[in-house]
């Protein structure tokens, strides 16, 4: 696919796709290359606008009036301002925020309106590509697994790891993670395949032809562990 090319695809990553593929064709399967330019460039974007709008939707009856926690304030506005510092998370503000953003008067059209025609081409494009292949294999992430809590300070580093993932979801297909081996550090391997809509037991039988040939995963040791404490690493 043409638009890898876009995205720093980890090397090793890259070549756990082309054995997979191989594995794919040595049992029997045709491969075709596909084209999806605007589901691998813009599915991030659209979900990232799309995904956070309903978060402010419905997290905003969280008011510690009528549901949740509720911190208690000298006045209503005050308990609404403490109830929600209290009650979410940083991540989950964050995307409040933007969510609320993107449906403010004078932005709802150029961002959420928009954001939901492109949700419509990526459902369009995955359609046209299926009306010719039966399943997709595709990365599962750009990079190797990062460390828990190393990116926390960096979320759009953090959100561009879900750009293989998350169109799959805006389209409602069905897509699973396969191990394919591990990394040099002992870091996993994988590859992603995503079928039709409904076809949750071909996908799972070409999964499972997959992993008869690379086998089933396992806890990889590392050499060394990172441990953290309040996202500060130790």
């Amino acid at each position: 696919m043409k638009e890898f090319s876009g995205f720093d695809v980890d090397p090793e990553l890259r070549n756990t796709l082309v054995h997979a593929a191989r594995v794919c064709q040595d049992a029997g399967a045709e491969l075709v290359d596909i084209s999806l330019p605007v589901t691998i460039g813009f599915g991030l974007a659209c979900y990232y606008i799309l995904a956070p709008a309903e978060a402010s939707s419905n997290l905003a009856r969280y008011d510690g009036v009528r549901y949740g926690l509720r911190a208690e304030g000298d006045t209503l506005l005050e308990q609404y301002f403490r109830t929600r510092g209290a009650g979410f998370g940083k991540e989950v503000k964050r995307r409040i925020l933007t969510g609320t953003y993107v449906l403010s008067s004078g932005y709802y059209d150029a961002y959420y309106l928009t954001a939901q025609k492109v949700r419509r081409r990526i459902v369009q494009e995955f359609a046209q590509v299926f009306s010719g292949v039966d399943a997709i294999l595709l990365p599962t992430s750009p990079c190797l697994p990062f460390r828990r809590g190393e990116l926390v300070d960096d979320p759009i580093r953090m959100y561009l790891t879900d750009v293989f993932t998350l169109p799959v979801n805006l389209a409602g297909l069905p897509g699973l993670s396969l191990c394919t081996g591990y990394a040099k550090n002992g870091l996993p391997l994988s590859v992603q395949l995503v079928g039709k809509a409904w076809s949750e037991q071909q996908l799972l039988g070409t999964a499972a032809v997959l992993e008869s040939r690379f086998g089933t995963p396992r806890i990889a040791p590392l050499e060394t562990k990172t441990h953290f404490k309040g996202g500060e690493r130790l």
